[in-house]
């Protein structure tokens, strides 16, 4: 009974929180409506760079390196002959780190080459 209970209350709790995140979404661009500011500012501007691909990147590379990390936790612990939790409290936020630290200097590269190509 109290599975159900749990997981009743998680729908409920992202349905609430998605209807709020909706409404007031809608609410606030009536009220720009009403005052005449134009439907421009919902658009994209192509000049900026893509956030959604930077996003992606750096969420890829971060699941790839957890799972490298699980990867070189379970390893360590069989050849180190250690608890498998110490090795993956060590692995993983050293993996992931490092992960994102390489998503931030691929994306700096891509827009210095991008900024390079644009002065020319």
């Amino acid at each position: 009974m109290t599975d159900v209970l749990i997981i009743l209350t998680m729908f409920g709790t992202m349905f609430g929180i998605f209807y709020v995140y909706f409404t007031a979404r809608n609410k606030e661009r009536m009220a720009m409506i009403e005052k005449g500011i134009g439907a421009d500012l919902f658009k994209t501007n192509k000049s900026t760079p893509n956030k959604k691909k930077y996003a992606l990147l750096s969420s890829g590379l971060l699941l790839l390196s957890i799972g490298i990390g699980v990867f070189v936790a379970i390893v360590v612990a069989d050849y180190y002959s250690i608890q498998e939790i110490a090795s993956l409290l060590i692995s993983l936020p050293i993996f992931s780190g490092l992960s994102l630290i390489g998503s931030y200097f691929i994306i700096r590269r891509e827009e210095k080459t991008k900024r390079e190509g644009e002065t020319e």
